[in-house]
Parts: C-alpha cells; sequence; structure tokens
C-alpha cells in the first residue's frame, strides 16, 4: 500500500526537474553581472516642525560711509612783542601825530600850542597792541589740510609825552580794530594726544573806532584834561605765518599754542599805530579748540 502512493503521480507534472539547456562558455561571459544589492538605510526618527521654516538672513557687508571733514571751532587770544619807544625833535608840541584832533586848551585859554610856540621840544612816542581775541572755524576738507576763517579784535594803544619848556602834554589814544583772517593749515604730525601744525594766511583789518585822552601840564600842574571818542577809518592788510602745538584734553576738546609772525603791508595815509611803527610784529597765539 505504501508503495503504491509513493509510485503514484499526479496527471500533467513531470516526474523530473526540467533539464536548462546548455549555455557555451564564450557566452557566459558576456552576460551582465549581477548588481550588488543596496545597503539597507535605517531611517531615524521622524522629526516634525511646527510652523513655517524662518531662514536668517545672511548678514551684509557693512557700508563703507564716505569721509566727512571735521569742523573745528577755535577761540583765543595773543600775547604781541612790543617795540621799543621812539623819541624825536623838533619845534612846538606835537599833538597826537597821525589823526587830526582839536588842540587842548589850558584853563586860561591859551594854548598849549602858544605856550610853547619857538622853543625846542621832544616827543617820545610808543605804539603797542594791547591784546588780540580770534575767534574762528577750520574744516578739515582733506587728510591733514583744513582750511580756516574768523573774526578778531584788536585794540592797539599809542602813547605821545610831548615836553617844550615849562609845557607837557601826554596823549593816550585806542584804536579798535576787527578783522578777518583766512589761513591754511597742515597738520604734520600727531602722536597719541599730541600733534604738530603748520598755517599761513591773509588778514584784513579795519578801525571800527578809537578814543583819545590828554593831558596838559604847565610847570608840573595840570592844566587841562581832554577825553573824546572819534571816528576813525583804516584798512590794514597782512600776512601771518606760525607753527603750533595742540594737546588733545579730551575727544573733542584740544589746547594749542602758537609763535608766528605777522607783516602788516605799508599803505598810504595810514594812522599812525603799532602796525605802522613795526610793520613785522612776533606774538604768541594760544586758546581752545573744539572739534564738532
Amino acid at each position: 500500500m505504501v508503495l503504491a502512493v509513493f509510485l503514484w503521480k499526479p496527471s500533467g507534472v513531470p516526474a523530473t526537474s526540467p533539464v536548462l539547456p546548455d549555455v557555451p562558455q564564450e557566452r557566459v561571459a558576456e552576460l551582465p553581472e549581477a548588481p550588488e544589492p543596496a545597503a539597507q538605510v535605517q531611517n531615524g526618527p521622524e522629526t516634525h516642525l511646527e510652523g513655517p521654516v524662518v531662514w536668517p538672513d545672511e548678514p551684509m557687508a557693512p557700508r563703507r560711509k564716505a569721509r566727512r571733514g571735521k569742523l573745528t571751532v577755535t577761540s583765543g587770544g595773543s600775547l604781541l612783542a612790543q617795540g621799543p619807544a621812539v623819541v624825536s625833535q623838533g619845534y612846538g608840541v606835537v599833538y597826537n601825530p597821525g589823526m587830526d584832533s582839536p588842540e587842548p586848551m589850558v584853563k586860561s585859554g591859551i594854548t598849549t600850542q602858544m605856550l610853547s610856540r619857538n622853543r625846542p621840544s621832544s616827543t617820545e612816542e610808543r605804539h603797542r597792541q594791547l591784546f588780540r581775541m580770534t575767534l574762528g572755524v577750520n574744516y578739515e576738507f582733506l587728510p591733514r589740510w583744513s582750511i580756516g576763517t574768523g573774526l578778531s579784535y584788536s585794540i592797539l594803544r599809542s602813547d605821545y609825552t610831548t615836553l617844550s619848556g615849562t609845557t607837557e602834554t601826554q596823549t593816550t589814544r585806542h584804536m579798535h580794530y576787527l578783522g578777518i583772517p583766512l589761513n591754511l593749515q597742515f597738520r604734520v604730525l600727531e602722536w597719541k594726544r599730541f600733534s604738530v601744525y603748520v598755517n599761513a594766511g591773509p588778514m584784513v583789518e579795519t578801525a571800527v573806532g578809537a578814543s583819545v585822552k590828554t593831558l596838559s601840564y604847565v610847570s608840573g600842574f595840570l592844566a587841562s584834561d581832554q577825553q573824546e571818542n572819534r571816528d576813525c577809518r583804516d584798512w590794514r592788510w597782512s600776512v601771518n605765518a606760525g607753527a603750533g602745538v595742540q594737546l588733545r584734553l579730551f575727544r573733542n576738546g584740544a589746547l594749542f599754542v602758537q609763535p608766528g609772525i605777522s607783516w602788516h603791508i605799508p599803505g598810504n595815509g595810514s594812522v599812525e599805530s603799532a602796525y605802522t611803527a613795526r610793520p613785522l610784529a612776533f606774538a604768541m597765539d594760544f586758546g581752545f579748540r573744539w572739534t564738532l
């Protein structure tokens, strides 16, 4: 019975496996190689983002700002060298040379000119500039280079002392000048808080007024005392040059000291003053600068 089960086969099914045809060896080499199995990639845990994804903006390169000039405000004064007194000889009292003014009277009505007529006389005159104040601005248009202007106020004093016999006349005159300078400045050296610079330029000045005081003495006694304000018109041109040292105290403020020279151009019909008596003068400027 058992033997009958093994010998039975279903209909339509071959009893043996099918036989594959033989493939020549030459064609075996032409068959494509089977691809290697792909590596298995293990995916990580899934991530879910809440809301839209915002990518950060890339930083923009900083724009290079155009260089701007520096504006500097300057305020200061000057110490000026004084010239020697000049003594002239003549006859009669020389009253306030270089400026028309009435002859002072003595108490009796007789003028000092009458008392000293035809008598030898000597006049000592001294001209000096008392002080100068300046307020200016400088603009740096190029590295190390700046141009400046402003307003200056000066007081000039002239003293005349005339001796003729027993008569002595003392005249003091103050003249007030306003000026507009124009200068070009170059910064030579800068080290830490110190800087060294040079500048040069012209300046025009005009007299805006004068005051005259005259004292007359006869035999040592005061005979006349007169004082008056007078209109005066006098234009002066000068050329200035100097070299200075500046000390920066803080970011925007600095002190400066600047020695220099001034040459006042001579002119016809000018009123006698320190400008005419000493055209070439030395000065020591000092002050404070504020950079905006």
